[in-house]
């Protein structure tokens, strides 16, 4: 098992349960959440939950930019809720 991303008082927020469950993609568990991202970025804390999903800080270890990846479960089982998911993503799209 890889090691564990970290804060300064060394509490564990996301591990890394498969470093590469597919070509490009690995496992991280946050939260009690488990997200496939690609490799390409590191999963640092959860900072935030809500009805639809949960919201981790990440890094973009090509550009070292910072982001916020959110995990939606069964964003389409809903058509309201699907619609207001999509109403979002469309939002943040710059």
């Amino acid at each position: 098992m890889a090691a564990a991303a970290t804060s300064s008082s060394s509490k564990a927020y996301a591990e890394v349960l498969d470093p590469e469950i597919r070509p490009g993609v690995q496992l991280v568990e946050s939260s009690g959440t488990r997200f496939e991202v690609s490799t390409r970025y590191k999963i640092h804390k959860p900072i935030g939950h809500g009805a639809y999903g949960v919201v981790v800080s990440a890094e973009d270890i090509n550009t070292g930019k910072k982001l916020a990846i959110k995990k939606i479960p069964n964003a389409f089982n809903d058509l309201t809720d699907a619609k207001r998911i999509l109403r979002e993503i469309k939002l943040m799209r710059f």
